[in-house]
């Protein structure tokens, strides 16, 4: 990864973090094992998503260049290098790491696709099983879908980036955006059949509050 590059995409980037994006503070309130998660389900959603649109040069960057299991454990170092290297934990968000180094690593990339991503994609049942503690389930949910209005944004999608923040974050309506997130939460924990992935039910959840992702 280029360092300069890499730090150039995390500052463009933080401009257009959704509000109720989580801060690297909160980032290390929890345990190493659910770090990774969030990062993983945070990448994987984005697979998932990119695959569906029919962007599978985008997709299978993702999938070779961060998730693949002889690419994630360095992967994941290089995204914690540059949490770990923020002077401001307060206001400096997980999600602007992993969009930076997604956009520093897949944009314009010129490599030929795949749609066949879907065996790295976390079942609802074992992420029930890995995380009894529904904070933590939390943690990994919330990552994954603010992760999401931040792609959106940085795609130039301001209204559906803003819909998703409204409708699962922070909005006007604070009510509103905690009844979303818990509702989300709910069918997570509730999906039929329990091996339904948790990706899947994520975008759903988006595009029932929010259309059609936008692409």
């Amino acid at each position: 990864m280029n360092r300069a590059l890499y730090l150039a995409a995390v500052a463009s980037v933080a401009l257009s973090i959704p509000a109720h994006a989580m801060s690297l503070t909160a980032f290390y309130e929890f345990d190493a094992r659910t770090q990774a998660a969030s990062v993983h389900v945070a990448l994987t959603t984005e697979i998932l998503r990119t695959s569906l649109s029919g962007d599978y040069v985008r997709s299978a960057c993702i999938e070779t260049k961060f998730v693949a299991p002889k690419v994630w454990a360095d992967a994941v170092k290089q995204i914690y290098a540059g949490i770990a290297a923020s002077t401001d934990r307060d206001t400096d968000t997980e999600e602007s790491h992993i969009v930076a180094a997604v956009k520093e690593a897949c944009d314009n990339v010129d490599a030929p696709g795949y749609d066949n991503v879907g065996h790295r994609f976390y079942n609802t049942a074992a992420m029930l099983a890995d995380y009894p503690k529904s904070l933590d389930r939390n943690r990994i949910i919330a990552v994954a879908v603010s992760t999401q209005a931040a792609f959106a944004k940085t795609a130039g999608h301001d209204k559906y980036a803003q819909c998703i923040s409204a409708a699962f974050g922070t909005s006007d309506d604070q009510a509103t955006a905690e009844f979303g997130f818990a509702r989300l939460v709910s069918q997570i924990e509730g999906t039929q059949p329990p091996d339904k992935n948790i990706e899947q039910v994520i975008l759903e959840a988006i595009s029932s509050e929010c259309g059609p992702d936008p692409k």
